[in-house]
């Protein structure tokens, strides 16, 4: 019972049929390739530093002030093209930022010189208080009452 019979397979052959694209919509494609990877290497360029993690949030402010730099016009790239682009960037830069927040985790998990109360408050901090740019840009703040 444990091995799989051969009777019970069913194999089907699939064959797609296309054809070859012409060469100026091959070369259009491609230009829009280009332009859409400029675009990318701009927002990464812009924002993907830790001094903007805050900014990531909301992609429509990103989007907004991507609208009125004038790069779409210069590269003359269709509208839908270009934003798609600015929100692949985005998306893409967020979810290297949770990958980091995953990995510090794990991190957490892995020290065995912690303690469970001081992995539990580790923890508590990362899942409510995520904010690597809080730590980065910290600023030296005057205590007052000291």
């Amino acid at each position: 019972m444990g091995a799989a019979s051969t009777e019970n397979t069913v194999t089907k052959t699939v064959w797609q049929y296309s054809e070859p694209l012409p060469e100026e919509t091959m070369t259009f494609l491609k230009g829009i390739a280009v332009d859409c990877c400029k675009v990318r290497n701009c927002v990464y360029g812009k924002y993907s530093g830790i001094r903007n993690l805050n900014n990531l949030t909301p992609v429509y402010n990103i989007l907004n002030e991507m609208r009125y730099c004038g790069l779409r016009e210069q590269l003359n790239l269709p509208v839908v093209y270009y934003e798609l682009a600015i929100t692949d960037a985005v998306s893409n830069m967020k979810s290297n930022w949770s990958n980091v927040k995953n990995r510090i985790g794990e991190c957490i998990t892995a020290n065995e010189n912690l303690s469970d109360k001081d992995k539990l408050y580790l923890r508590t901090v990362l899942k409510l208080h995520f904010k690597p740019s809080g730590v980065r840009n910290a600023k030296k703040r005057c205590r007052t009452g000291y």
